[in-house]
């Protein structure tokens, strides 16, 4: 790394020390197995007993994206319409928002981008049946994946511009011109970010990897290879949509073969990604994207 790239580095680094850290409620909330049988009863148990959380829950059940036909108040009745996990993505999201506020177009664009990456990595993971990793980490995962370039964005906003002036198309030409450009990715500024944020080291180690391509068939540990893939994946394909504004118009056949071509590498050996099932689910995706990111600049 360059003189010059390393002294920037440590200045963003000496800027990240300075973020606010995200609620202890939530740090509790990711503790907990998702698949266990009993989570949906922790987050209730620890609704109850922490007041912000409960009235999250409530004012969520009670809003108009989940459309009650009643007010709820009761704080079980509103996680049961809810969902445990709904909640816990979406206080999530909530609590990076009070961090990197979404209040510019470029701001709102990154958000766009990381709940794409989230919607899609979870229906993916939701269809791998021979994977471990659960849809919900695949969520978290993919809504923090470029935590990197909002924290470049709220940092060093000019270089960070630079960047995207230079007009790339694909994930690896971002990283391609930010490594050459500046010495050093969001990756590795994202991977700074979430150690400070004390997300779990799966989290952590998924951010830090999301555009090393030789994760795959490693012999890192075969959840986060797993993780790393679904977020390539992912990321491939919300930039692909989002460079071709006419992909609503192009058919069945038409999508999946740019889905291939441009989101699936040659070291992605062996995977089957459901190319054809989540072409025909990808509308309705995007449309979910699109109320999400409603709700969170509405923070």
């Amino acid at each position: 790394m360059r003189q010059d790239s390393k002294a920037e580095l440590q200045r963003i680094n000496q800027h990240i020390e300075r973020l606010p850290l995200l609620p202890a409620v939530l740090f509790e909330l990711m503790r907990h197995d998702k698949n266990d049988e009993k989570y949906y009863e922790k987050v209730l148990e620890l609704s109850r007993a922490d007041p912000p959380l409960a009235s999250f829950i409530i004012g969520y059940a009670n809003s108009a994206g989940s459309a009650p036909n009643k007010h709820i108040t009761d704080i079980k009745v509103a996680l049961t319409r809810v969902g445990a996990h709904r909640i816990v993505n979406l206080l999530t999201a909530k609590s990076i928002a009070k961090v990197f506020v979404p209040n510019s177009d470029e701001f709102k664009i990154l958000w766009q981008h990381s709940i794409e990456v989230a919607v899609i990595s979870s229906f993916v993971c939701r269809l791998m049946s021979d994977f471990e990793l659960d849809p919900e980490t695949a969520y978290i995962a993919g809504l923090m994946h470029d935590i990197g370039r909002f924290t470049m964005f709220s940092i060093i906003p000019d270089s960070f511009k630079e960047i995207e002036e230079q007009g790339w198309s694909d994930p690896d030409e971002l990283y391609g011109s930010e490594s050459e450009s500046l010495g050093f990715s969001h990756a590795e500024v994202g991977y700074l970010a979430a150690k400070k944020l004390k997300l779990p080291e799966l989290l952590c180690n998924a951010i830090r990897y999301h555009h090393n391509h030789k994760v795959w068939g490693s012999n890192i540990a075969m959840l986060l290879q797993e993780l790393v893939i679904i977020i390539q994946f992912s990321d491939c394909l919300s930039i692909l949509i989002e460079k071709n504004p006419s992909w609503i118009k192009w058919s069945d056949k038409e999508l999946q073969e740019n889905i291939v071509s441009h989101c699936i590498r040659p070291e992605f050996a062996g995977v089957n990604f459901p190319v054809a099932t989540l072409s025909d689910a990808l509308p309705s995706l995007m449309k979910n994207s699109q109320h999400l990111l409603e709700s969170i600049c509405a923070v």
